[in-house]
């Protein structure tokens, strides 16, 4: 079994039992049971520093899957980006 295939039928059940378990309500107790389950994680830090978003989010570079792997052109934005930001700071 393909992994996709693994992922997909134990997310399937594990919704499937949050659903019987804990029906759509406006009852709180099931959302706090959940949280409490999932980790938090702090990414302030993250979103701070995530330059590689903030190119994808100004729509300077525009990542997307390519069948060949080829990204030099995408890279090469990125890194003009940085020396004309790094020369206006400066």
């Amino acid at each position: 079994m393909e992994l996709a295939e693994v992922i997909n039928a134990t997310s399937v059940s594990i919704l499937d039992f949050l659903c019987t378990q804990y029906p759509q309500t406006r009852v709180e107790d099931p959302n706090i049971a959940l949280r409490s389950e999932i980790p938090s994680i702090d990414n302030k830090g993250r979103v701070k520093f995530d330059f590689i978003g903030k190119v994808s989010q100004n729509k300077i570079v525009r990542f997307r899957r390519k069948e060949s792997g080829d990204y030099t052109s995408e890279i090469m934005r990125v890194i003009n980006y940085m020396i004309e930001k790094t020369n206006q700071e400066f």
